[in-house]
């Protein structure tokens, strides 16, 4: 199921560590996550996304969020941005 935008096929994957590590790295830039579904609100807005140890709030953009349990394999065109203290992950597309 895709939902939103088209996931760039020429895209490379970043690992979610490389973002929580240097996010201003990744400030402003739009990129591949690969990983899972840690856990959803009941309002599916957001999901927790899960890569290895590490987890993040993915806000939708544009699209509701489908019905999605633990444990889904999931991959997410986000959007980052790094501010004081905290980076928001806004998903442009979503593959499930």
């Amino acid at each position: 199921e895709r939902l939103g935008q088209e996931i760039p096929g020429d895209a490379s994957v970043v690992k979610l560590a490389s973002v929580v590590e240097n996010p201003a790295d990744y400030d402003g830039k739009s990129i591949v996550l690969k990983g899972t579904v840690s856990s959803i609100c009941a309002s599916r807005c957001p999901f927790i996304f899960q890569d290895g140890v590490h987890t993040v709030a993915v806000y939708p953009r544009g699209f509701k969020l489908p019905k999605m349990k633990r444990g889904d394999a999931v991959t997410v065109y986000t959007e980052v941005i790094a501010g004081e203290g905290q980076t928001v992950y806004t998903a442009l597309g979503l593959q499930l």
